[in-house]
């Protein structure tokens, strides 16, 4: 049995399948399957937005009510994060005036999109990720929503995003336990890929993402990286100081085979912090991937400075990895104004299931070093030293043997 396509639909699929040639056959061959299904799946009615629209609007209402859902769509973003993305979306709205609005990295609850433009005009790829696992889908702009190749809808409703599906030939909302919300700042190939823990989907989108000609540069930019926001301070590894890199270095090569991942990331951050108030900046490695970290948390490594050299003070020789751990999602530090043998309080975002919320946990100095262990549970710290203030750093330079 043949399906007839509609004429709009075959001459947009005419147009795609031309603009798709000038970027390779590989691309051609794997986009026009996806171009094929989008041409062929029905859009919904106004009538199926409007309700969409209804529900996700309820739902919004109903999270904002609720103790426990309110804490996820509070907007914890920092202002540089805000202005980043701000000028990323002004950027692209040059080209895509549309679908710009939409790009960046939403959050719900185990639940990321992450909504990326692409060199095909009109296009933009989305990655949803979530508890380990990632899909890739195309999606186009259409009557104010974007759809997508697996059938799916995707509309804004200020800073939420909601999703519909199609079912047994009606559009049903699927917007998850928390509705999407607050943009962040896109990320490059090599952090979105530390989301996935699953292999295959790792790799399958790894391809997807490249074939597609997905981006998170600036249109007409060759470095697939984003754009460092003028508060953010930057410094190549060279400049950090050679004994601490030498640490680094020692802690991490030990275990390379565990720890290989870490190396392909250029986003790790390092924060210098005084700790125990001698005048000597303490040093804070947080990493952004790599097997260490699980889908929620990721191991965090102090360091001191001990005449020339730096030594580890995160739970040192009784742990292999790191006695401190913070938040993968919401990856940020405070430091307390309580202390302990002389040693400023820390704490770090971690994820209660219990209440289904990220709060902030306290590590202390004692005989191993920093620990999170006992769990102590603080109010939100008056000084936090957000990830995007940290010092970006390319383990490539300097972890590689």
């Amino acid at each position: 049995m043949k399906i007839r396509m509609l004429p709009q639909a075959q001459r947009y699929l005419r147009w795609a399948k031309r603009s798709l040639f000038i970027l390779g056959f590989s691309l051609m061959t794997f986009s026009a399957n996806e171009l094929s299904a989008l041409a062929q799946t029905r859009q919904p009615t106004n009538a199926e937005l409007s309700k969409l629209r209804e529900e996700l609007q309820q739902e919004i209402r109903r999270t904002k009510n609720n103790n426990v859902g309110a804490g996820y769509i509070i907007d914890r973003r920092t202002q540089v994060e805000k202005n980043t993305r701000e000028s990323f979306i002004r950027a692209w709205s040059k080209v895509e005036q549309r679908l710009a609005p939409f790009m960046g990295v939403w959050y719900g609850y185990e639940d990321i999109r992450h909504i990326y433009p692409s060199k095909i005009k009109g296009h933009v790829c989305i990655v949803s990720t979530g508890e380990g696992y990632g899909r890739f889908d195309i999606g186009v702009f259409s009557n104010g929503v974007i759809i997508t190749n697996n059938g799916q809808v995707l509309f804004k409703e200020g800073n939420f995003l909601g999703s519909g599906s199609l079912r047994n030939g009606k559009f049903i909302s699927s917007n998850g336990e928390i509705p999407l919300n607050n943009p962040r700042p896109l990320e490059s190939l090599n952090k979105l890929l530390n989301y996935i823990i699953e292999q295959p989907d790792k790799s399958q989108i790894s391809q997807q993402f490249k074939a597609a000609g997905c981006t998170s540069s600036l249109p007409n930019s060759s470095a697939n990286t984003q754009p460092q926001s003028k508060n953010v301070s930057t410094i190549n590894n060279q400049e950090l100081p050679p004994a601490l890199i030498t640490a680094i270095r020692q802690d991490f090569l030990q275990y390379r085979e565990d720890f290989g991942s870490y190396k392909d990331s250029r986003d790790h951050r390092v924060f210098f912090v005084d700790l125990n108030n001698d005048n000597v900046k303490e040093a804070i490695l947080y990493p952004a991937g790599g097997r260490i970290c699980s889908n929620r948390s990721c191991g965090i490594y102090i360091y001191t400075k001990v005449g020339k050299n730096y030594k580890r003070i995160s739970a040192q020789e009784t742990d292999r990895y790191s006695g401190v751990a913070g938040s993968r999602n919401e990856p940020s530090m405070g430091i307390l104004n309580t202390s302990n043998q002389g040693w400023r309080d820390i704490a770090t975002r971690f994820f209660d299931y219990e209440t289904r919320t990220e709060k902030w946990s306290r590590s202390r100095y004692g005989n191993n070093g920093y620990t999170d262990s006992p769990l102590v549970v603080v109010p939100t710290p008056g000084t936090i030293l957000e990830y995007s203030s940290g010092i970006p750093t390319d383990f490539n330079k300097f972890i590689a043997p």
